[in-house]
């Protein structure tokens, strides 16, 4: 079973709030739903992005799952709550979910900023999933 790539990396404060502007102003938010507690299920509702942002600055949120259209791709955001306000990223296209799940890869590359749109990319330290670079979809999440 191949698995689709995934990014990963440490938002600080500034960063994450970043992140929420260019979600709200430049991305068709699908859904916002909060996790409360580390060992509690994911609350069957869902909030807004002012609502979640608020909530991992605070700490009443421990994460939260953002799910969006961006460039005619579907994507998850999973942020968990870290230390001064900012969060964990865990970024993966879900578009890719369901072509490695059909035996399909793809090519996907992280959301990039644009002069003026886009959501912002992660570090330069993270690669665009092999596959999007030409190699094989080797189906390994870093």
């Amino acid at each position: 079973m191949n698995l689709p790539d995934l990014q990963q990396t440490v938002l600080d404060a500034a960063t994450l709030d970043t992140l929420f502007a260019d979600l709200a102003a430049h991305a068709q938010v699908l859904s916002v739903v909060p996790k409360l507690a580390s060992n509690a299920m994911v609350a069957e509702r869902v909030i807004t992005l002012d609502n979640a942002r608020a909530g991992l600055r605070d700490g009443t949120l421990r994460g939260v799952q953002v799910r969006y259209r961006f460039e005619s791709r579907e994507w998850c955001d999973t942020l968990i709550a870290a230390p001064g306000g900012g969060a964990r990223l865990v970024r993966i296209c879900t578009d890719e979910v369901m072509a490695t799940r059909s035996g399909h890869c793809f090519a996907s590359f992280l959301p990039t900023r644009t002069a003026g749109n886009g959501v912002p990319a992660l570090p330069s330290n993270l690669s665009a999933p092999a596959c999007a670079r030409g190699g094989p979809c080797a189906g390994t999440a870093a």
